[in-house]
Order: C-alpha cells, then sequence, then structure tokens
C-alpha cells in the first residue's frame, strides 16, 4: 500500500472511530442521565475524572513511544524498536502499580473530602483506577500501532469498543442494576481491548520481543529526553479534566457535574474527529521530518489547521443558536433550563482554539513541542485558580467564560506565535490564511441560524432540529468546499466522486 493511500485510509478510520465515539455518546449519555438522575450521573462522571491524575504517572512516555517507534521504523532500527517497547512497558507496569495502589487505599478520604455520600463512590474510583492502572502497561501497544501508522486497526478496536459499551452500561440499567454493575461492565471491555490491542500489535510487528533483558538505561533516557517536552502538557491537561469536575463537587451540589461535564464533553465529542486526524499526523510528521521533507510539514500546517477550523465552527455555530432546543431534546427541560446560558458561553469561548490544533500535532511530531506545553501548564494553574475564585460566587457560565478567554489567548495566539516562530512565518499572515474563511463561513451561518429560529423553526422537536440540522450542514459544506478547500483536494474529492458515485 502507498503511504499516500495508507495516510487516507488512516484519517477515514480515525473518522469512523470518531463517529463511532459521538455517536455512543449522544445516544447513551442522556439515557443514563434520565435514569440515574443528575445527582447519581455527577457520582458516575466524579469518579471517571478524578482517576484522570492516574495518567500524570505518564509523564509522556505514551507519545514518546509513538514517536520513536515512526522513527525507528523509518529507519528500521528493529532491536532499538523492541527496547523501546520492553523498556515503555516496563515502566508503565512498575508505576503504574505504585499509583494503583494510592488509589485503592485512598477512595474513602476522597469521597469524604468531596463529600459525596453515595456509597459507591469508594467502589467506583478503585475499579476505574484498576482499568487505567492496567491501560497503562497495555497503552504501550496501541502507541506501537499509531507509530506504524496503522490507524486502521487501532480504530477498529475502538470503535467495537464504543459499541459494546453503548450497549452493555444501558443494559446494565434497564436491568435494575446500578454504579457498581456499572463499574464491572466496562472494567470487563476494558480488558478485552486491551487484549485486542496487544493481539494486533503482534500482527503488525511480528518481529516484536518484550523482556527486561531489553530494558535498558540508554533507551530510558531517550524516552524520557522526548517525553519531558510533553510533561508539563500532560500534567496540564489530567489537572483540567480532573480538577473542574473536582471544583465544582466540593463548592457546588454533585448534581452541577452533571450540567457542566455533559455539555463540556458534547463539544469534546466534535473535537474526537480533529484529534484523531492530528494522532495520525504526529507520526507521519515524525516520518517526514527524518527524511528531510520539512516543506510538505509547512504545507501541511496551512491546509489542515483551516480545515479543523471550518469542521469546528461548523459545530459550534449551530450550538450556540439550537444548542438549549438540542439539549431539551435530548436530555430534559431541567437539564436544558441549566445549561442555557453555559452552552453559548462555551460555543463562543472555544470557538478559536481547535482550528491550531494540527500545530501542536507538527510541534509534537518534530520534537519542538516543549515551550508550549509549559504555557499549558500555566494556563491550567490559571485556570483552576481561577475557578475556585469564581464558582462560589458566580457560577458556572462565568467559569466557562473564563475557560474560554484563556484557551484563546495561549491555545490560539500564543501557539500561532510560538508555531510561526519555529517554521519562520508571519504570525498574522498565517492566522489569517487559517481563519478567514472559516470565521466569515460561521458567523454568516450563526446569522442565518438566529433568523431561522426567530421566524421560521424554533426547533422545538426533533424533525425540525433534523431539518435545520440538514439544510444548515448541506450549505456549510458545500460553500466551505468552494471557498476553502485547496484547489488539488478539491480534484480529489471530484475523482472520488466520478469513480464511486
Amino acid at each position: 500500500m502507498t503511504p499516500r493511500r495508507q495516510y487516507l485510509l488512516n484519517i477515514a478510520w480515525s473518522s469512523v472511530g470518531a463517529v463511532a465515539l459521538i455517536l455512543s455518546g449522544l445516544i447513551v449519555a442522556p439515557f443514563l442521565i434520565r435514569q440515574l438522575g443528575a445527582e447519581r450521573y455527577g457520582v458516575w462522571t466524579l469518579a471517571l475524572s478524578l482517576v484522570d491524575y492516574f495518567w500524570l504517572i505518564d509523564f509522556g512516555v505514551r507519545p514518546a513511544t509513538v514517536k520513536l517507534t515512526a522513527e525507528y521504523r523509518a529507519l528500521e532500527q528493529w532491536d532499538r524498536l523492541n527496547s523501546l517497547l520492553s523498556t515503555a512497558a516496563a515502566y508503565s507496569l512498575v508505576m503504574g502499580g505504585l499509583i494503583l495502589l494510592g488509589f485503592w487505599s485512598s477512595a474513602h478520604i476522597i469521597a469524604d473530602f468531596l463529600h459525596i455520600q453515595d456509597p459507591n463512590f469508594p467502589f467506583l474510583l478503585r475499579v476505574v483506577s484498576l482499568i487505567w492502572g492496567m491501560g497503562l502497561v497495555f497503552n504501550t501497544f496501541s502507541a506501537m500501532l499509531e507509530g506504524f501508522q496503522r490507524f486502521d486497526l487501532s480504530n477498529h478496536v475502538f470503535v467495537l469498543y464504543s459499541l459494546l459499551r453503548s450497549i452493555a452500561l444501558p443494559v446494565t440499567i434497564y436491568l435494575g442494576y446500578g454504579l457498581r454493575e456499572m463499574g464491572y461492565a466496562v472494567l470487563i471491555l476494558q480488558i478485552a481491548t486491551y487484549a485486542a490491542f496487544l493481539t494486533a500489535a503482534i500482527l503488525v510487528y511480528p518481529r516484536m520481543r518484550i523482556g527486561l533483558a531489553l530494558v535498558t538505561k540508554e533507551t530510558a533516557l531517550n524516552i524520557f529526553q522526548y517525553a519531558r517536552q510533553m510533561t508539563s502538557s500532560i500534567v496540564s491537561l489530567r489537572l483540567l479534566s480532573a480538577g473542574m469536575p473536582a471544583l465544582i463537587a466540593y463548592f457546588l451540589p454533585v448534581r452541577f457535574v452533571t450540567y457542566y461535564t455533559a455539555t463540556q464533553k458534547l463539544f469534546e465529542y466534535g473535537m474526537e474527529g480533529i484529534g484523531r486526524v492530528s494522532l495520525i499526523i504526529v507520526p507521519r510528521t515524525s516520518d517526514w521530518l527524518a527524511r528531510g521533507k520539512r516543506d510538505a510539514i509547512v504545507y501541511l500546517g496551512y491546509y489542515a489547521n483551516s480545515y479543523a477550523a471550518v469542521a469546528w465552527l461548523a459545530m459550534c455555530s449551530f450550538l450556540a443558536v439550537y444548542g438549549t432546543s438540542f439539549f431539551r431534546l435530548w436530555v430534559n427541560d431541567d437539564f436544558a433550563t441549566h445549561t442555557e446560558t453555559l452552552v453559548i458561553v462555551m460555543a463562543a469561548g472555544q470557538a478559536l482554539w481547535p482550528g491550531l490544533t494540527i500545530c501542536t500535532a507538527i510541534l509534537t511530531g518534530i520534537g519542538k513541542f516543549g515551550v508550549f506545553s509549559n504555557y499549558i501548564l500555566l494556563e491550567a494553574v490559571l485556570t483552576l485558580t481561577g475557578a475556585a475564585l469564581v464558582l462560589p460566587n458566580l457560577g458556572l457560565p462565568y467559569v466557562a467564560a473564563l475557560v474560554g478567554v484563556l484557551l484563546t489567548l495561549n491555545r490560539c495566539l500564543n501557539l500561532a506565535r510560538l508555531y510561526c516562530r519555529e517554521f519562520q512565518l508571519r504570525p498574522v499572515s498565517f492566522l489569517w490564511r487559517v481563519y478567514a474563511w472559516p470565521v466569515t463561513l460561521a458567523s454568516t451561518g450563526v446569522l442565518c441560524l438566529y433568523l431561522t429560529r426567530k421566524l421560521l423553526i424554533p426547533g422545538a422537536t426533533w424533525s425540525q432540529l433534523l431539518v435545520v440540522g440538514s439544510i444548515y450542514v448541506t450549505l456549510y459544506v458545500l460553500a466551505a468546499f468552494f471557498l476553502i478547500l485547496h484547489p488539488d483536494h478539491r480534484r480529489l474529492v471530484r475523482q472520488f466522486v466520478r469513480k464511486y458515485v
């Protein structure tokens, strides 16, 4: 298979994985919220998010494994690759076991500190920490698949897991079981998923050898030399994903965890497609850099960021206008009432930064992510500090506004500055080339949607939302095709349509 065909296949399968996650989330989340109630669902979400702290101990080993796997594969250095996998797995096994013991023994202390009275909460913390403990080790093999650019296989596994989970959790609740049984169901599914990743890794790389004899100090130094540039970013992302629900639970009733996290999760579903393309770009840019194709990397940065911006703004523009109507139908009136302002603030505050997500993937792939990683950590500290001050007095919408401002300042403007400095580009010209048409298109879309909601279709039923959404997406995609898509890519699309349609 040619590299270009493999690249397009990776994008296709990554898109399928993103769609699977989005569909499962859109179907499962509202069912669980309605059946469990906002408070018990908040307990479930809080347990899942708190164990995200567990991943702090990774310290960038997984992204380092992806990057170095791609490099050693390109150079056909198989002995170094086996040493890499063995060293990464050994580190993960030791550190994962230590952290697992810590969570296992402190579950009740955490529950008391957050004022969580539900007796299932400590149990869920222990089960989920066991899941992530095993995942820390088996992530070595999923990282190897990404380094080999076999996203088709990794996404096969992910899609199957998403499908089974989206069936298992609702069935568990429908049969009259509760949070404990949900924890057991996820544990069983994750063990099967880890086994599938290991099997796929063996099939892709038959020469793979894992053993203590292959663990070397030199390999460990190579891993952490690259991983150290990721450490601040990983710490910050885990602090945000786990720290925000914890702060909300500490200052407000636990049901507000549901209101915030479920709304934020909807935006994260939208980020899945972009994020999965970013995963493909990391090993690809590592490969290109090893082969001296720096100009191709710069070209990739222009068009891929613009495509990410236009895709993301399509969702933000729709939710900014019809988000409350969607939540009322998706969950219930209570949820829509508590998130009416929140969804608008999130849509506005998070509108720009995902458009430069590809920049972070490129900087990661070429090993120049360290400086921006430190800025992300600073952003996380400012976000959580500000949230602790804002939450008790002003509430969730003001926290969402604070998050949006900091995201835009750091992950849009500051990231563009650092990226352009690395590739000797002009930041203003780069931002204009990436955002000019996507922002114009989305702004026009918001105005049209607002007039449509006020004058024609209020979005009171699913059929109304489907009609508006279908028309909007069709017109939006057509406009993006002619205004934003690169001429070479338009030609490829036309060739594909003529051949297969």
